[in-house]
């Protein structure tokens, strides 16, 4: 197969450019259809806030164990239903119409909630909306349940009952208000986008030509050819591109001949580097068996430090960064992690602390180990005892470290007393 066979398209660009405005097109109509119904659920929620706050309002008469007064709510509801021109019901614990705008209602069980959204409300106290359908709202009718406590000032007060407001009315008021917008808003879109569905069309028929030209040219060039060059037609970005094509095609011609020159000089070069190499190879194996022996040599260290019969602990930055079993031990530890973490102060007697300053700046200024100093140590379980060690500096995961060596001396402190 040939270079030019490679590079033949499967969709020429005009259809390609068509379809990216076509699809912007779709991108803009799905925007818009989710505008409205954006919208839509805007009013809903709305809605549903503003029956909420309605249905608690209803739901605050101020009387204590309200359902007990079955005359004063039928006569509460009776005014309410006259104000809000709504259907409002109050039920008691069982779900039993206490007061009704419809009065026919009172004393029979609600039973026009699909799930039983009352019954959940009065058990749980949590707000829910449902859809009553009925002889009464063939339709539907949006409903909203809140709960009837014995003191609606209290939320930790029992609940007796639950107060049941439709809110259709609402919901259709906030659609209507919005209506118009949507409506204009819809139009807009639409308009917009047969506009831009017009226009892309339009850009991708004069884009399309000048780029086919390019097409050819770049399958000359890479054929071997040159000399080819595109027709320059326009000053902008397309037009800047063909200019560049045909600098670009004469800069190939004189980078062709470099190029077999670079190669040569390469072809040298990687000789030279071949025994470089072999050299380099030789200091990487050098460098891994340094690294190994170091790592077995801090083994070596390590398996000494946790077998060593005298306390051993290396001190970074004030905090106790590795500790042998020994030194667990001498503090009332367990485990040797149970210290690690620990500041070293927690550890150092309050007769002590000159003894434990003198050794850090020992060490800080001379770089050297202290001499053997006493002093005493409160251990874990607040017993108190003697020791004595040595201090110095270590290198402890690449920072510099205070590495302390102990012994107690408790026995002899006391056989000397």
């Amino acid at each position: 197969m040939s270079v030019t066979d490679s590079m033949k398209p499967t969709t020429s660009i005009r259809k390609k450019l068509s379809l990216a405005f076509v699809l912007m097109t779709l991108v803009l109509g799905v925007f818009a259809v989710e505008a409205f119904y954006t919208h839509s659920n805007m009013a809903q929620t709305a809605a549903r806030l503003e029956a909420r706050n309605v249905a608690n309002s209803i739901a605050y008469t101020g009387i204590f164990n309200v359902v007990d007064h079955p005359e004063f709510l039928r006569r509460y509801v009776f005014r309410l239903a006259q104000l809000y021109q709504r259907d409002v019901v109050i039920v008691d614990a069982l779900k039993r119409g206490v007061a009704d705008a419809d009065e026919s209602e009172t004393g029979s069980i609600y039973a026009h909630d699909p799930k039983n959204e009352v019954g959940l409300t009065i058990r749980d106290g949590q707000i829910r909306t449902f859809i009553e359908t009925n002889a009464a709202h063939p339709l539907g009718a949006e409903q909203i349940v809140v709960p009837l406590r014995a003191d609606q000032a209290r939320t930790d007060s029992p609940i007796i009952g639950a107060v049941i407001l439709e809110y259709t009315k609402i919901h259709a008021e906030l659609l209507k208000g919005v209506r118009k917008d949507l409506v204009s808003n819809f139009i807009f879109s639409a308009v917009f986008v047969v506009f831009a569905g017009m226009f892309g069309l339009q850009v991708a028929t004069r884009i399309a030509k000048p780029l086919e030209a390019l097409k050819q040219g770049v399958k000359e060039i890479a054929a071997g050819n040159y000399e080819a060059t595109v027709p320059v037609t326009s000053t902008d970005e397309v037009g800047v591109l063909g200019d560049a094509f045909n600098k670009m095609g004469a800069k190939l011609k004189e980078n062709h001949a470099r190029i077999n020159e670079y190669q040569r000089t390469l072809e040298m070069r990687v000789q030279t580097e071949r025994a470089a190499n072999s050299c380099l190879e030789l200091e990487i194996i050098e460098h891994a068996q340094s690294e190994k022996n170091l790592r077995e040599s801090e083994e070596r260290y390590r398996q000494i430090v946790e077998l060593s019969p005298d306390a051993i602990c290396i001190e970074r930055k004030g905090v106790v960064a590795f500790a042998n079993r020994a030194c667990a031990a001498l503090l009332g530890a367990e485990t040797c992690a149970q210290i690690v973490g620990m500041q070293v102060a927690d550890f150092i007697h309050p007769e002590s602390p000159a003894n434990a300053q003198q050794r850090k700046r020992q060490v800080k200024e001379t770089k050297h180990p202290t001499q053997l100093l006493e002093g005493k140590l409160v251990r874990l379980d607040g017993t108190i005892i003697d020791v004595e060690g040595v201090a110095g500096p270590f290198l402890f995961e690449g920072e510099l470290a205070t590495q302390l060596l102990m012994r107690e001396i408790t026995e002899r402190k006391e056989a000397g007393r």
